[in-house]
C-alpha cells in the first residue's frame, strides 16, 4: 500500500493537470461557442474574416471544462482528507 504522503502529493499533481485541462477546454468553449453565441442562426455562423464556420455544438467544450473542474476539486479534497488523516486530524473535529 502506498503511504499517505506520496499518494497525497500524486493526487495534488494530478489535480493541477486536471485544472490545466479545464482551462484549455474553457478557452475552447469561449473561442468556439460563447464568443459567437448571439450570432448563431440555424446552429452555425460563418466568420468571413477568417473563413471559419462556427457550429452550435461548441458547448461540448464547456461541458468537458466543467467536468475537468469537478475532477480537480474532488482530487484536491481527497488529497486534503488523506493528508489530514495522516496527521490524525479528521475534518469533523476541526470545526468543533
Amino acid at each position: 500500500m502506498i503511504s499517505p504522503r506520496p499518494l497525497s502529493r500524486a493526487l495534488r499533481t494530478i489535480s493541477v493537470f486536471a485544472f490545466a485541462f479545464c482551462l484549455l477546454f474553457g478557452w475552447l468553449f469561449y473561442s468556439f461557442y460563447f464568443k459567437w453565441l448571439s450570432l448563431f442562426e440555424d446552429g452555425r455562423y460563418y466568420d468571413p474574416e477568417t473563413g471559419v464556420v462556427y457550429h452550435d455544438s461548441g458547448f461540448v467544450y464547456g461541458v468537458i471544462s466543467l467536468a475537468g473542474l469537478i475532477i480537480a476539486i474532488a482530487l484536491l479534497l481527497t488529497a486534503r482528507t488523506i493528508e489530514g488523516r495522516r496527521r490524525g486530524v479528521v475534518d469533523a473535529e476541526v470545526g468543533s
